[in-house]
């Protein structure tokens, strides 16, 4: 609750801070061009129309080791692809931005035989904007959002296990490179809607900041799909013991915070900046996926996401991308996932 009280106030005080100080801002443009400071040069203005743009990307890497000191013997490979989209309509006062991220990879080492999912996530999400006349940074505005995994999700592990399902045993000395399947395609499907007040009190190529304010509702669905919830040596200290617990389908509806920072550095380097916290006021359970029971605070989702994107070449960029989710109904747990990426990505549109 803390944390949505600071950042709530930090969004007041941006509104407030570029309202009085609105006549003091100097783009970039208009300091080369030796504008005086507190100088309010025109911002030129976005053509009305759709843009689109449409990135597909791959990344390969093969690396073998042989008589290496605390190396595993054998070949590692890994490959993954990538598709970015957006479009965009621009129309007087109206603005509508939809974007696609599809981010899959696979990786094979020595000590498990198949091939396994390191990243596979899929988003999509859709955003209206309606800048005020009098006061353009603001607005009302409407978003949704879906956010899911393509393929089914498993356990496989390179170590004999044994696998506990909501606290019972249910097998014993699961081989190592066996698989126990978890989730199907496309589960746990998340769906998110949101309304209320947007700010962008900074906007320029070198740095944009889009907040958000308002109410949210979730929808978590689930199609009987299980977590791993916890992991600890057996009682006998041979095998390690996994406990799944049930996935249930959610309903929630509270009050949402976000904030999006996106720029660049220079020519070949951007980033992007991203929070969003959902503080729900009404769900359909309070109990998480392994029967505990939560309240306040201990119910919000955190999504927060941090991306650092350095072109090489026309073709070719290294991305390092960051993402910290808890979604505390599904798992009470911090998701994390980090990858440094060297893609090389082709522009379609």
């Amino acid at each position: 609750m803390r944390n949505v009280s600071i950042t709530a106030l930090l969004l007041g005080l941006g509104l407030v801070g570029q309202a009085h100080a609105q006549d003091d801002f100097v783009n970039g443009k208009a300091v080369e061009e030796g504008v005086l400071a507190g100088a309010t040069p025109e911002k030129a203005e976005e053509p009305d129309g759709w843009t689109f743009r449409l990135e597909v990307g791959s990344n390969v890497s093969v690396s073998s080791a042989s008589n290496v000191v605390g190396s595993v013997e054998g070949t590692t490979y890994q490959i993954g692809f990538l598709v970015n989209g957006e479009a965009r309509l621009k129309a007087g006062q109206h603005e509508w931005n939809n974007t696609l991220a599809l981010n899959h990879q696979q990786t094979k080492t020595p000590s498990i035989d198949p091939f396994v999912k390191t990243a596979d996530n899929l988003e999509l999400r859709s955003m209206y904007l309606y800048h005020l006349p009098s006061v353009p940074w603001l607005g009302p505005f409407a978003r949704a959002r879906l956010q899911t995994q393509v393929l089914s999700g498993y356990l496989i592990r390179g170590e004999q296990v044994d696998v506990t399902v909501n606290g019972a045993v249910t097998r014993e000395d699961v081989a190592p490179g066996t698989r126990v399947d978890l989730t199907s395609p496309f589960e746990p499907l998340l769906l998110r809607e949101s309304t209320g007040f947007f700010a962008r009190p900074w906007d320029s190529k070198a740095f944009r900041l889009t907040s958000t304010l308002g109410a949210g509702a979730q929808q978590v669905i689930s199609q009987g799909g299980f977590a791993i919830t916890d992991e600890v040596d057996a009682a006998d200290g041979n095998d390690k013991q996994i406990t799944l617990s049930e996935i249930e389908s959610t309903n929630q509806i509270g009050a949402e915070l976000e904030a999006e920072a996106t720029g660049a550095i220079n020519e070949q380097v951007g980033y992007t900046l991203s929070a969003n916290l959902l503080y729900p006021f009404v769900t359909s359970t309070d109990t998480t996926a392994d029967g505990r029971k939560l309240e306040g605070a201990a119910l919000m989702n955190i999504d927060l996401g941090a991306k650092l994107a350095v072109k090489l070449s026309k073709w070719a960029s290294l991305d390092y991308v960051l993402s910290a989710r808890r979604i505390p109904l599904v798992l009470d747990e911090w998701q994390v996932t980090n990858a440094l990426l060297l893609s090389a990505t082709f522009n379609v549109l």
